[in-house]
């Protein structure tokens, strides 16, 4: 078979494991990478290069952050303080977490930002009761 019919259909089958919530994405990932290593359409190096990326260390480093301020509790603290401080009026905690969010982009990556408040913002709108939704605008 072809290296580029069994790219699509390693493709294919990521896709559909992708939309199956039973199986994690992770398995599906390294399910992807293993497929092409051993059906020889990549070398061990080719698969495996991607997991010695700067960006990825960075992702699982701040991935690790944003969970480490979900299970402390300042997520919700920070949050909780925040939907206070607004008032729990949508716009204006937009219009907060833009300027706050701003203001950290100096110092720190827009995706560092973006990692430290996904878990600020779930908690403001489980503790809203219904008065903020995720698609803030």
């Amino acid at each position: 078979m072809e290296p580029s019919t069994i790219c699509l259909l390693v493709i294919l089958i990521s896709m559909i494991l992708f939309m199956i919530p039973k199986i994690p994405i992770l398995f599906t990932s390294i399910f992807a990478t293993m497929a092409l290593y051993f059906t020889g359409v990549s070398t061990a190096n080719e698969a495996f290069s991607g997991f010695n990326s700067s960006a990825t260390w960075f992702l699982i480093g701040m991935s690790l952050v944003s969970a480490a301020f979900f299970t402390t509790g300042l997520s919700d603290v920070v949050g909780t303080f925040l939907f206070r401080l607004t008032g729990g009026n949508q716009k204006r905690v937009s219009v907060t977490l833009y300027i706050i969010g701003a203001i950290l982009s100096v110092f720190m990556s827009c995706l560092t930002v973006m990692i430290m408040f996904a878990p600020m913002i779930d908690a403001m709108v489980a503790k809203s009761g219904g008065r903020l939704n995720r698609k803030m605008s």
